[in-house]
């Protein structure tokens, strides 16, 4: 479900037609598509050709929740860690702790780039929607109190 692409062997896109397109043509094991989200695109390898026809690194998943993965990667050279489960707005990722870049991966799926190095990555789901629509909850609970307790006392329920 996880694996690394090393940047020499992405396609960067920046609109989904093309991303669609070009997904269609590569390897997903080898190769990589990416709809660009950032600001910046990450350095590229300044390395022999040869070595681009091996894995950057390893990936191992710690931990497998409908909510949150978390993966220890190891590698050394700078790398998208590509994950095969479906692009869905509210997921975020973090590389050590600290907020990372989501980028849309061959289309469908979620990636990050990570530098040479070890590194614990998490996805966690947290949609806006789950947010306001607790928000929205809490509101109204606090509204129901509030109109409830003056109207108990007019039908005559004693505390």
């Amino acid at each position: 479900r996880m694996h690394l692409v090393d940047v020499n062997r992405l396609i960067v896109t920046t609109n989904s037609e093309d991303s669609l397109r070009y997904a269609a043509e590569v390897d997903p094991y080898l190769d990589g598509v990416v709809q660009f989200q950032g600001d910046e695109l990450p350095c590229v390898n300044q390395a022999d050709p040869l070595i681009f026809s091996t894995p950057p690194g390893d990936v191992i998943i710690t931990e497998y929740l409908p909510e949150k993965v978390t993966a220890t990667v190891n590698t050394d050279r700078t790398a998208l860690l590509c994950f095969f489960d479906t692009w869905f707005p509210g997921w975020e990722v973090t590389v050590d702790g600290e907020p990372a870049e989501l980028q849309k991966v061959n289309y469908a799926f979620k990636g990050v780039y990570v530098v040479p190095g070890e590194h614990e990555v998490i996805f966690s789901y947290r949609p806006k929607m789950m947010t306001w629509g607790l928000i929205g909850t809490l509101i109204g609970l606090i509204l129901t109190i509030v109109i409830m307790k003056p109207l108990s006392h007019l039908c005559g329920v004693r505390e």
